[in-house]
């Protein structure tokens, strides 16, 4: 058999890194890829089984190894870009296409030498992917990455995917019953450069099935001693159930080879490990040192600090997109190559419907040859005087027979008693209805001759009813087919790029003493006492109150305060605006997840009423998408920076536009999140690290609703440390305990007081509220 040979084309980027010395210590292979550069078909298995082919190539695959070679270096690195580029190679990712590489992790970088004028040591050690040589194995591959191309002489196409088992079938109704059929096999796995030579193999289809296709069309078949098989059965008590079991089984061999019985799966591509950062530097003022010097000196250690948290993000980010990027083409490639085996089921189904008559014939000229088997002829005598030949014509399949008699020439009968084999019975047979079989003529072949013969009982007549067998129409769940298979698709998932930093501080507070959550923080806030000596307002069914406050996320910085502000929130604006607690909706840090957000909300709004206010309120992560013009969202607890841009119920614009398009009357929202994708000074997401981005405006129905956010454009959201409060928040709550009046009379005292306090925090820091919206609106 001739080799079939598919070479792909791979290429593969060295390390952006290259030291002046270095000592190799190590090297490990690396788990082989799943992409071959080269497939070789060794062979073929074919079987043709009540009509369908089948075929089953042996195939090896020729992968290439690679290795995770590990070693030190010994470059001073002062320069950030080749610091970046060094610390690419610490976890042992290049910048390699699909999937061959950025599988290797390690236990992430020593603390020493990323940000400090010193010279790397032995403890820096690194790791890179080098070639390796070629491996030959079995091929492994998944359903939908080898397509063969099938065709019969009139070119008649089909593409059909290899299964798990590696198998592909086709029935031969669908390719016009041919006398041989053409294959192609290619490759349709992740590489786009794919060069296949060779491969153009025939078959040879066996006559006796290839005249079943001219049989269906002219509802005749006969049955002689070229029949399809062997097969014992027993014709006095049960051959028809026995045809019956062999139509069963013709309907679950082309039931098989039409519906897909798997998808492919993807591949596990590890998550990138997460590097260590550096500790928090450990100062205490000197004795002699004063208070503004040892700002000073803290301020530089923090400072120093923050430049690696940032190498070290955009390292790592660098690394999760190239790892990302991959599972993204996997993915893509899954969903590609499921969508197409169900799109060629559907195909091929609705194609072999079209067949309905001509597979009912087919399935009894099948079911009545495998039962009966061939035919022969037995107990022979002959009448000399009336030239008349008799005989038994039997089964090798049953114990059918059938007495006959043929007028045949002495010498034709001499010749047939002394060689019996030269004498060939074929009977004849027609279908009707389609399931009613009749016996229409026996013929006696002898050397060629052909003699008519007829059935010596008496009360046989010719084209009568042989047998009833009633055939199975074929039937498939098209809506299961179509809409189940597809979930058995499970697709990898990708990993946030956010680096979270829980050490990160700011300098008032690290002076002050580390700050990792609100309970560990001195403070005092006057809102729990001003809450307590205000006069409460009699309670309003027409009031509604939705609170979000996340402190606490599964993957980004915790924002110190926002659950103890939402909290106080929540008590302020139901003691002074009167709204109940049946009419108030809570979402805290856990409970504030994407799902809880969106459905939460959206039952909660079906229930309010014209002439209704609703209180919104949201303190939390503000994302906006580099991507979509920074298209600001808001983040759940459980969603990551980098993806929350795939849920557009997400956006912040989805949010307003369904608190305005509610039927209340007037909608008040009070947004803790500046969307500059900065909190408390510190990124959320890795790009917004040299420079903050300014969120697009969001557009919603202005006479009814105003919005109040924390800060303008690209600032930040701070944290009011002497309150124990996020500082925007903390104002807010302020003024509704002590004052009264339109919202563009809070907007005003609270804008002032944000203003002032955040100059206290340093320049980078400054904090102006905004507003947008029906200021006049009373609150």
């Amino acid at each position: 058999m001739k080799n079939i040979t598919i070479t792909c084309v791979i290429a593969l980027s060295g390390c952006a890194y290259q030291s002046s010395g270095e000592d190799i210590v190590s090297t490990t292979p690396l788990p082989l890829s799943p992409i071959p550069l080269k497939i070789e078909v060794d062979n073929y298995s074919t079987q043709i089984l009540n009509g369908v082919f089948t075929l089953t190539p042996e195939m090896t695959g020729i992968y290439q190894e690679y290795l995770k070679t590990k070693g030190y270096s010994t470059v001073i690195q002062n320069d950030f870009n080749a610091l970046s580029a060094f610390g690419l190679t610490l976890w042992g990712v290049t910048t390699a296409g699909i999937g061959l590489v950025a599988l290797a992790t390690d236990d992430g970088p020593s603390d020493a030498c990323w940000v400090y004028d010193c010279q790397s040591t032995k403890e820096n050690e690194f790791t890179r992917i080098e070639k390796g040589k070629s491996i030959t194995d079995k091929l492994k591959f998944r359903p939908g990455e080898i397509v063969i191309d099938f065709k019969d002489g009139k070119n008649v196409l089909q593409s059909i995917p290899l299964d798990s088992s590696g198998s592909a079938s086709i029935t031969l109704m669908e390719l016009g019953y041919p006398d041989e059929i053409s294959i192609n096999l290619s490759f349709k796995g992740l590489l786009k450069d794919v060069a296949v030579s060779g491969n153009n193999e025939k078959f040879e289809v066996p006559k006796q099935v290839t005249a079943i296709g001219s049989e269906v069309i002219n509802s005749t078949f006969y049955i002689d001693q070229f029949s399809l098989s062997n097969k014992v059965g027993d014709f006095s008590e049960g051959y028809i159930k026995e045809v019956v079991s062999n139509r069963d089984s013709y309907i679950e061999s082309l039931q098989d080879s039409l519906i897909p019985i798997s998808f492919p799966h993807s591949y596990t591509i590890p998550e990138i490990k997460k590097p260590k950062l550096l500790p928090l530097p450990e100062l205490k003022k000197e004795r002699f040192e004063t208070t503004d010097e040892f700002k000073l000196r803290a301020s530089d250690a923090l400072e120093v600090r923050n430049i690696h948290v940032e190498q070290v993000k955009k390292a790592f980010k660098y690394q999760v997109d190239e790892r990302n990027k991959i599972v993204t083409i996997d993915n893509e490639f899954i969903k590609k190559a499921a969508g197409d085996i169900v799109r060629v089921s559907r195909l091929r189904i609705k194609e072999n419907q079209s067949f309905d008559i001509e597979r009912l014939k087919e399935q009894v000229i099948y079911a009545f040859r495998n039962v009966v088997g061939n035919t022969y002829l037995d107990n022979l005598s002959y009448d000399a005087d009336n030239s008349m030949l008799y005989g038994v014509i039997k089964s090798t399949g049953s114990d059918y027979s059938e007495s006959i008699r043929s007028l045949v020439p002495r010498d034709v009968a001499k010749n047939i008693f002394e060689s019996p084999s030269i004498a060939n019975v074929r009977l004849d047979f027609g279908i009707s209805n389609p399931n009613e079989i009749s016996l229409n003529n026996i013929n006696l072949f002898v050397l060629g001759e052909r003699y008519n013969a007829v059935v010596t009982d008496e009360t046989y007549k010719n084209n009568s009813v042989y047998f009833k067998v009633t055939p199975r129409k074929l039937e498939w769940n098209m809506e299961q087919l179509i809409s189940d298979k597809p979930d058995e698709v499970v697709l990898a998932g990708l990993q946030s790029a956010n680096l979270v930093d829980a050490k990160s501080v700011n300098l008032r507070t690290y002076i002050r003493g580390s700050v990792l959550n609100s309970s560990e923080v001195n403070f005092v806030d006057d809102i729990p006492e001003l809450l307590k000596i205000s006069e409460r307002v009699r309670k309003q069914t027409n009031k509604w109150l939705i609170v979000v406050g996340i402190e606490r996320y599964d993957n980004a910085q915790d924002i110190i305060f926002a659950k103890r502000s939402a909290s106080l929130f929540k008590k302020v604006v139901q003691s002074k605006f009167g709204v109940t607690e049946q009419n108030t909706l809570t979402l805290f840090d856990e409970d504030a997840t994407a799902g809880a957000i969106k459905g939460s909300i959206g039952l909660i709004l079906d229930k309010v009423k014209k002439g209704d206010t609703i209180y919104f309120y949201y303190n939390g992560h503000g994302i906006p998408n580099p991507t979509q013009d920074s298209e600001p969202y808001i983040l759940p607890s459980d969603s990551f920076p980098s993806f929350v841009s795939e849920d557009d119920g997400l956006m912040l614009k989805s949010l307003y536009s369904k608190l305005s398009n509610s039927k209340a009357s007037q909608v008040i929202v009070f947004v803790d999140s500046c969307f500059s994708g900065m909190t408390d000074g510190m990124p959320l997401l890795p790009d917004v690290a040299a420079s903050r981005l300014v969120p697009k405006r969001v557009e919603f129905n202005e006479k009814k609703m105003v919005v109040i956010t924390a800060g303008r454009k690209d600032q930040f959201s701070n944290a009011f440390y002497e309150r124990g409060n996020r500082l925007f928040s903390y104002y807010v709550m302020k003024y509704i305990l002590t004052q009264e009046g339109t919202v563009n009379d809070l907007f005003d005292v609270v804008r002032t007081n944000v203003v002032k306090e955040s100059k206290l925090l340093g320049g980078v820091k400054k904090q102006e509220p905004s507003l947008q919206g029906n200021g006049l609106i009373r609150l």
